[in-house]
Order: structure tokens, then C-alpha cells, then sequence
């Protein structure tokens, strides 16, 4: 959705929140665990991180390809 004044997205306060580092490692943990070709079976991701993901308005769909993903988070 974009502002048509200024043309700014409505979700660019939240998008900015996808460009901190935990973002892109929680990305590379999920795609080394179920999608790459050589994945051989169950695993266990942990990273010390910002919570800020688990309740945050601009994680809903890092939450829900975990949900899908994961047994337990």
C-alpha cells in the first residue's frame, strides 16, 4: 500500500525492521535446514537474538515460514 501523497509505503516503518542482521541469519538457519538440496535430516537452529520477531508487526511472514517449519519455536 502506498501513501499517494509522498509515496510512501504504509509498511515502511515495519520493512525497515527486515534489514537487521538476525533477519538474514534466520533466513540462511531455515534454508539450511529445509530447503537445501544437501539437508540431511533434523536439526537445531539457536541464535541469541532480539525477540522482536516473535510479537513484531513486520515479521508476520518470517513467523509463519517458522510455523510451517519448525516442530517447536
Amino acid at each position: 500500500m502506498v501513501n499517494q501523497k509522498n509515496g510512501a509505503s504504509a509498511l515502511g516503518v515495519r520493512v525497515k525492521n527486515l534489514y537487521n542482521d538476525y533477519v538474514y541469519f534466520w533466513r540462511w538457519a531455515l534454508w539450511k535446514l529445509f530447503e537445501n538440496p544437501e539437508a540431511s535430516g533434523p536439526g537445531i537452529i539457536t541464535f541469541i537474538t532480539a525477540a522482536s520477531y516473535l510479537r513484531g508487526p513486520g515479521f508476520v511472514g518470517m513467523r509463519r515460514k517458522m510455523r510451517e517449519a519448525f516442530d517447536e519455536l
